[in-house]
């Protein structure tokens, strides 16, 4: 995928060692920044935390907060980004890392990060619509830490 913009409505649901934390996510990527919105739980609904200009905000407007963290050296590394997922594709199927199969209707791309939290990452999409139907990144025990379930996505490719 070259994708220019993408929206998107997800379900996410994280898993720590702890406790298991389900959002409803609105993403909005551009080339100038990402976005993401909580719209559940109700106790963070319309927190964003915003990516742009190699700097991360968060912001809470039904709380007036807001937090700027400049030059925030993680700004490449988000596993809830779809375009997190293209660019770590294209970077590891140099390295031979990566691989595609057909089944039950999708085209599943996995990647092998070879790191102890992130593992790998693994996308279903859709072969009727081409689509991005869920992603799953997993730790070094195969467990996955993050499922992310697509309802709604619109993209914009180059």
């Amino acid at each position: 995928y070259n994708i220019s913009s993408y929206e998107a409505i997800a379900e996410v649901t994280i898993e720590s060692n702890k406790n298991i934390n389900k959002y409803l996510i609105k993403q909005t990527h551009n080339q100038y920044e990402t976005i993401q919105e909580l719209m559940e739980p109700e106790n963070i609904k319309g927190m964003k935390i915003i990516y742009k200009n190699n700097s991360l905000s968060i912001e809470n407007t039904t709380l007036n907060l807001k937090s700027i963290y400049e030059d925030y050296p993680y700004i490449e590394e988000n596993s809830l980004i779809l375009t997190d997922f293209i660019s770590s594709y294209k970077n590891a199927k140099e390295e031979n890392k990566t691989q595609i199969e057909r089944k039950d209707s999708y085209i599943i791309y996995t990647v092998e990060c070879g790191k102890k939290y992130i593992n790998k990452k693994i996308l279903y999409v859709s072969e009727n619509s081409g689509k991005p139907e869920k992603m799953i990144v997993q730790d070094n025990n195969k467990k996955n830490i993050i499922y992310i379930l697509y309802n709604e996505i619109e993209l914009n490719n180059f």
